[in-house]
């Protein structure tokens, strides 16, 4: 006997843990004791939480010093030592010096250890945590929140979620059940129109209860409890049962405790630990500064449905069907939220450009109409008109402005084009004259000539008779030069935008990846020295948590930035990133290439790059198709990317001025001097073909990063 009471003493005494230093303000006339009585021991999930959160909630709502103190029953692991009063005696003689002011009691087993035993404490007032106990308005003795298990709670969510549920799963199995959950959960059951079919898997050795989840039939959901145990005889961490069940389970799994969310569960009707911590900190408070349980009534808990918006996309359950106030956890932000401010940025900058440019250009025509307002009429006469005969010769003219003809009419009057012009350029014009005898439409001729500078053109070429055409000219110099502008600003934000893009994937690689990495060193250090399983279990948990935050990290560092590209080639580069986005999305997409050069101009090579993920990432997102091609070939001199797809299709004329990435694709296209085009109509897939010349000139605002 007596080396039983030993072991508990020593059992005992590592149980009572002081949290604040506060030995020395115990001497303070104002300091506060504070003393919380758990029932669980610190490997639940409900400590991990509650204890930091208590601790925080005392120190915010406190206006002086408290000691703080914890103790922890256990009876359901040392059910001699409480029943014989062995606790009572060492907690009586551990506290014979010490002034009580507050008792923080949780679990139902606690509070009525408590009130058994107040003398122990020096007949302190309880504040306390309870599902079950009888928690009166009015007494001298108690006061606190009535929690809930959550039962009702977690099937209604889950019920709006998977509205088509037939049959619930519920686990629940430790070694010494009482089966007072299964009770209520029976009672609570009952409730629900039409009735649920209930399958209550209680207490069953893990091997046969993942049986049992694996063989679950469709409309159904698991309502996972507990699963504290590996067979009848051995206690099983709880996460690790957790694990077995959600690792295990062909449908959505739903929990109502809080610590679980996050490890697999889709959610539940949870208790809100912080948000209690508080509330049970402000009534032990009062209760120390002189308030009666009396004056504070007893409360319910606050419950709270909360999801894991992962575990949403997981089981392809629509967001919109989460109950109303849903606290939504582990929401991956939107590129926008990620990048919003970046691209906001460019955008204004580059609006702030054009504004600019609109601006000088009112200026320019409001300048030209004071100083003759006639213009206005005139505006819709060409700059120039010529009349020639079938065989190039000059017969007539009309120039608005003589400064924009090319020579003089003395030197070109009965003369032929081809005697005149630049021989590249007479042979454009002769062969649009010979078109316009053969065309009802005007043949349109674009061309540049040195005047009093270089000058831009358009002729308009008709048939004016058997043997006659007019080619009426207009000066599209300006529209050239702001065309230009507009592209070279475009350039400059795309520009811009990539060198933003490989600063943030080097931050990402070079500073928070190597954290990351180190962190996952660190956790997995101290999980290798600790001695108890579970803490090392949850340890090693985290390290492989943060192992997926780092490859996350990595393959947004990627997308951000392909570095393959100077190091890999166009080709490969593609290669990888179809086979990666085939892999993340399920969609199985071929690659093929043909007849490449071994040099590519990094301006080519970036763009096609940018071009063909964002639209594979149109396929994944939008086409409802399992299949798509990328097609790489030089042909020409130009470099062409086709991808395609037999999905539904889409309408170009609703989209011209929509998303932002087919006007990215555009923008990038036109600055290297290539085409984009887009076959697509609905029902019938969507096909984009890209051409760009192969050699560029010098782009000094083009984006080589």
């Amino acid at each position: 006997m007596k080396g039983i009471h030993a072991a508990a003493v020593c059992w005992l005494s590592s149980l009572g843990v002081f949290l604040t230093p506060g030995l020395a303000a115990s001497a303070e006339p104002n300091v506060k004791h504070v003393l919380v009585l758990h029932y669980y021991g610190q490997e639940t999930l409900l400590r991990a939480s509650f204890d930091p959160a208590i601790v925080d909630a005392l120190r915010a709502e406190s206006s002086g010093p408290i000691d703080l103190y914890v103790e922890t029953l256990e009876s359901y692991r040392f059910p001699d030592a409480v029943g014989s009063g062995l606790v009572r005696d060492f907690l009586k003689a551990k506290y014979a010096d010490r002034k009580i002011d507050v008792v923080i009691a949780v679990a139902d087993p606690a509070l009525n250890f408590a009130r058994r035993n107040r003398d122990v404490f020096g007949n302190a007032p309880i504040v306390a945590l309870v599902i079950r106990a009888d928690l009166k308005p009015g007494d001298d003795e108690a006061t606190g929140l009535q929690q809930e298990l959550g039962i009702r709670g977690t099937l209604d969510v889950a019920l709006k979620l998977e509205p088509e549920t037939k049959r619930v799963v519920v686990v629940d199995g430790v070694l010494d059940n009482s089966g007072a959950i299964e009770t209520e959960f029976t009672d609570q059951i009952k409730t629900f129109e039409p009735a649920l079919e209930v399958q209550y898997l209680r207490d069953l050795p893990l091997a046969d209860l993942v049986a049992r989840i694996k063989a679950t039939p469709d409309k159904s959901i698991v309502f996972f409890i507990r699963q504290g145990m590996l067979d009848r005889s051995t206690s099983l961490p709880a996460l690790e049962g957790l694990a077995q069940v959600v690792r295990a389970s062909p449908v959505p799994v739903f929990t109502a405790t809080a610590e679980q969310i996050g490890l697999g569960p889709v959610g539940g009707d949870v208790w809100q630990v912080r948000a209690d911590a508080t509330r049970l900190a402000d009534m032990a408070l009062r209760i120390a500064n002189g308030a009666s349980p009396r004056e504070i009534p007893p409360s319910r808990a606050t419950m709270m449905s909360t999801l894991d918006w992962r575990q949403l996309r997981r089981w392809h359950i629509p967001e919109t069907r989460a109950p109303s106030g849903s606290l939504m956890l582990f929401r991956e932000p939107s590129f926008m939220e990620l990048y919003g401010q970046y691209i906001t940025g460019g955008v204004l900058i580059v609006g702030a450009q054009l504004a600019l440019i609109v601006n000088l250009l009112i200026q320019r025509v409001g300048r030209r109409r004071a100083e003759e307002r006639s213009r206005a009429m005139l505006q819709a006469v060409p700059d120039l008109m010529f009349v020639l005969q079938r065989d190039g010769t000059y017969l007539d003219y009309h120039a608005r402005d003589p400064k924009l003809l090319f020579l003089s009419p003395s030197l070109f009057m009965g003369k032929k084009v081809r005697e005149i012009m630049p021989p590249d350029l007479a042979e454009m014009f002769m062969d649009g004259i010979g078109r316009a005898f053969h065309n009802h439409h005007p043949i349109v001729v674009e061309y540049k000539l040195q005047v009093d500078e270089e000058r831009h053109f358009e002729a308009r070429i008709v048939r004016a008779g058997a043997d006659r055409v007019l080619s009426m000219v207009r000066d599209v110099t300006e529209s050239k030069r702001a065309t230009e502008l507009i592209r070279d600003l475009a350039g400059r934000l795309i520009t811009s935008q990539e060198l933003e893009r490989e600063r943030i994937a080097r931050e990402l690689h070079d500073e928070v990846s190597q954290k990351i990495a180190v962190l996952t060193i660190g956790i997995d250090q101290v999980a290798a020295q600790m001695a108890a399983d579970a803490p090392r279990s949850q340890l090693r948990q985290l390290a492989a948590q943060a192992e997926e935050l780092a490859e996350d990290v990595h393959n947004l560092s990627y997308a951000l930035h392909p570095s393959r590209l100077q190091t890999l080639g166009l080709e490969s580069t593609l290669e990888s990133l179809c086979r990666d986005i085939s892999r993340q999305t399920g969609v199985k997409i071929v690659f093929a290439h043909s007849d490449l050069p071994h040099a590519i101009d990094p301006n080519v090579s970036l763009c096609l790059y940018r071009i063909v993920q964002e639209a594979l990432q149109n396929i994944s997102r939008h086409s409802q198709t399992r299949e798509a091609q990328v097609r790489l070939a030089h042909q020409n001199g130009d470099l062409t990317v086709r991808v395609s797809d037999s999905g539904v299709g889409f309408d170009p004329l609703e989209t011209r001025n929509g998303g932002l990435g087919l006007i990215s694709m555009h923008e990038r296209t036109a600055f290297l001097g290539g085409q984009l085009t887009i076959h697509a109509a609905p029902g019938s897939g969507t096909r984009i073909d890209v051409r760009i010349p192969l050699i560029q000139k010098d782009l000094s605002a083009a984006p080589t990063h």
